[in-house]
């Protein structure tokens, strides 16, 4: 079975990731031909994709030119795919309408968030989410990675014929816990090894609830002198912050995710909306590191402990499960760690997703 996948870029967001992940399996392995197309170029997990023999990859570079589109209806035409899957919002349009101008026999759509403050986003982005609205019924299937997900759109008016939910998958070989890059990250900033480190990974967004992370820091700060503030993800380094906690490391685009998880003693995921299956939750669950979440998405669901999910926006609340973490001894908190890895490899492998997804696509027919 031959599937398209349309995507809107190949940078280093959770769907691109987890593109990545369903695709990149040898080929007598798996009952699925893989491709890919980005609706801009290769970016840094097309770079990657590449080196994998078994899937081609074509990118249609319409921030330069909307001769992509043309493009798009002749790759359709020419590879003749069984299913065309399309991923995030500008991509699932542009794939319902060429899809059926291809005659592609099913179209799925894959949503990846949930809860979207949409007063945050362009009017452009808005439109567009409106409009899949009223078009949701023409796709065979719409996938989330999400139980929020689905719930969220259904609210907003999505219809579909069939919802799918399949969660994320993570690479426990990749995010294991490590103590050699545990020290040499730490030791590259000059961190004391008698440091607590709380950090969050999340690039500068609006749902992301940058905002309320520092305040709750800010205010542990006061009593925890040996506590230090790790922020890593795409222009945190260029943000001129309103709160700055002391001892705060900002540290911009992190191409090294496993070496980052593995130098915090605890994770924190402060989203204020949008999350579906927050993919860094459970990679810093996979390298042993306890997490504090908001109650966003399918965040609770994941890490399953009351003690560790707060309300979003709240700041007192976050910092008070901070401090309920910080008072537990190093041990204790291995224990929590340790009991979050089995989950993720229990529940959350990629090898689980990659047969949810194959099991969904052999269904279609």
């Amino acid at each position: 079975m031959k599937i398209v996948h349309l995507i809107t870029s190949l940078g280093l967001g959770g769907a691109e990731k987890q593109l990545k992940a369903l695709v990149n399996v040898k080929l007598e392995k798996s009952s699925l031909k893989h491709i890919v197309i980005s609706m801009q170029d290769e970016g840094v997990v097309g770079r990657e994709l590449v080196k994998n023999p078994n899937i081609t990859l074509y990118c249609l570079n319409l921030h330069r030119s909307l001769k992509g589109l043309w493009k798009l209806y002749q790759i359709l035409v020419c590879e003749k795919p069984d299913g065309l899957q399309t991923w995030l919002y500008h991509a699932d349009l542009l794939g319902l309408i060429v899809g059926k101008l291809a005659r592609v026999p099913r179209i799925m759509w894959n949503i990846r968030c949930s809860n979207m403050d949409l007063s945050h986003y362009s009017k452009k982005t808005t439109s567009i989410v409106r409009m899949l609205r009223f078009a949701s019924r023409f796709p065979d299937a719409v996938v989330t990675n999400s139980r929020a997900g689905q719930e969220f759109h259904t609210a907003l008016g999505y219809n579909p014929r069939r919802w799918v939910c399949i969660p994320n998958g993570i690479d426990t070989h990749l995010f294991q816990p490590n103590p050699a890059i545990r020290k040499k990250f730490r030791q590259s900033l000059k961190v004391p090894n008698n440091a607590i480190v709380i950090g969050m990974l999340a690039r500068v967004d609006p749902m992301k609830g940058h905002a309320i992370f520092l305040k709750a820091m800010e205010h542990l700060s006061h009593t925890h002198t040996n506590l230090y503030c790790f922020l890593a993800g795409k222009n945190t380094d260029k943000v001129t912050w309103d709160i700055i906690p002391p001892r705060l490391y900002c540290l911009g685009m992190m191409k090294d995710a496993p070496a980052f998880l593995n130098s915090l003693d605890i994770m924190v995921l402060s989203s204020a909306f949008g999350e579906g299956f927050p993919n860094v939750v459970g990679e810093a669950m996979a390298c042993e590191i306890p997490t504090i979440v908001t109650d966003v998405g399918d965040a609770a669901a994941l890490v399953q402990d009351p003690n560790q999910v707060i309300p979003p926006g709240d700041a007192d609340k976050l910092a008070l499960a901070l401090e309920r973490l910080l008072t537990l001894s190093s041990a204790q908190r291995k224990t929590i760690g340790q009991r979050g890895r089995q989950k993720i490899m229990s529940s959350y492998s990629i090898s689980l997703m990659q047969q949810r997804y194959t099991t969904f696509y052999e269904t279609l027919g």
